[in-house]
């Protein structure tokens, strides 16, 4: 048996979050440890609850070693989570210190009170052990330990029984602290995720006994919780196709080009504003969809009532293949979308609506108004989503005010 059967043969869970389980190659494998580290505010606990929601609530329990288990309930029905019957272990400090109000110790934490997870959960849960546990702050526990020696010792203990008793268990911790690098290294995978003012991002730093997709990928924390945008490796995604010209329906045109456009090409029309660039990349887009091939125009700079005025004005009438559903127009909203995030619609329309040919007007659209946009970022990811020639496609060339180069996109 092969490596990719291997993995294909392992049951997996959901992780619960939109786009993570695709990036994992169909989610956490069963019965082992995952840690999720990040800073303040990056959504480790966001993840956690997704994980948690996914199971029925005898199947989850939630080890709180740092915020009562109220908040996190109350902040998980904010983002439609359901999480209020889930089994929950509350050690945050507030629980640890409830009804001491005027006692005072100058004992360490792990003289006054010893804590031992293993203890704790094995006691709670005698017969059956749920198929879920989020570990929520381990990096807290550290506090309890007088080295790191011994705090090591035991989440290696507890993890070691728990993967014995076939429970997933998914840990938080906090970027840089001791305790991060500490647990890094014990369980079967590790997640990082980061948080800057312009840009929100997870990396699979290790995965064991699986493949995943490496880059730094977008995150989107949103009122429905989180959700995770793939970062596209080219040579990861292709399709094959039969190499053929594509007419823009302009006789003049297709004799300057060569006979019109090369499938699985890029073209790039330059010129300064009010050239036509617009126009002549929607004649080829109204030609294509007259033929049956669904098209779609990503818009950054002119609204669909505007671009079917100009374009009716001149001769090129769009309102038949919009009506028949071969051609499609979608207005991008200026920083609604991070790169990320723009391709994974562009791969949406392309793989599951079957688009054969895509018109993005145009990169100094995508650079004003995708967040974090670079001139060059859309191409070299987006035209690999169509796959690979059937045979060898034209060589680069230029001709007129067009250039064409070759790639394996739309």
């Amino acid at each position: 048996m092969t490596a990719t059967e291997t993995q294909a043969t392992q049951p997996r869970l959901d992780t619960g979050v939109p786009g993570l389980d695709k990036i994992l190659h169909g989610g956490f494998i069963a019965g082992r440890s995952y840690f999720v580290s990040g800073g303040a505010g990056a959504g480790k606990t966001t993840l956690g609850l997704h994980f948690l929601a996914q199971a029925a609530p005898e199947d989850s329990l939630l080890v709180s070693l740092s915020e009562p288990q109220a908040n996190i309930r109350a902040d998980a029905r904010t983002i439609g989570l359901d999480i209020d019957e889930t089994h929950c272990i509350d050690i945050s400090p507030t629980a640890q210190t409830a009804g001491t109000r005027g006692s005072y110790t100058l004992l360490e934490p792990w003289d006054a009170e010893p804590l031992d997870l293993l203890t704790r959960i094995s006691d709670t849960f005698k017969e059956k052990l749920p198929k879920r546990i989020f570990l929520d702050a381990l990096s807290q526990y550290r506090h309890h330990f007088p080295d790191a020696y011994q705090f090591r010792r035991q989440v290696l203990e507890l993890l070691e029984y728990l993967s014995r008793c076939g429970v997933t268990v998914l840990i938080s911790s906090e970027a840089g602290s001791a305790a991060d690098e500490d647990l890094q290294y014990l369980g079967d995978g590790m997640l990082r995720l980061a948080a800057t003012p312009s840009a929100r991002t997870l990396s699979v730093a290790k995965f064991r006994g699986s493949g995943f997709s490496e880059g730094e990928h977008t995150v989107r924390l949103t009122d429905g919780g989180m959700r995770v945008f793939e970062c596209l490796v080219p040579a990861e995604h292709h399709r094959n196709f039969t190499a053929e010209r594509l007419s823009s329906g302009v006789d003049e045109v297709d004799v300057v080009t060569g006979g019109g456009l090369d499938r699985g090409t890029v073209t790039l029309l330059s010129g300064p504003s009010g050239v036509g660039k617009t126009t002549l990349g929607a004649q080829f887009m109204r030609e294509a969809a007259s033929l049956g091939e669904r098209s779609v125009i990503f818009s950054f700079e002119e609204r669909t009532g505007t671009l079917l005025f100009r374009c009716q004005s001149i001769g090129i009438p769009l309102d038949d293949v919009l009506q028949q559903g071969t051609l499609l127009v979608r207005e991008i909203e200026p920083l609604r979308y991070g790169p990320d995030e723009f391709a994974s619609e562009v791969r949406r329309e392309v793989e599951a609506g079957g688009a054969q040919i895509v018109m993005i007007d145009s990169l100094a659209g995508y650079r004003q108004s995708v967040q974090g946009g670079q001139p060059r970022a859309p191409c070299p990811r987006l035209v690999s989503l169509s796959g690979k020639h059937g045979r060898d496609g034209p060589a680069d060339q230029r001709n007129g005010h067009h250039r064409r180069r070759r790639g394996q996109g739309v």
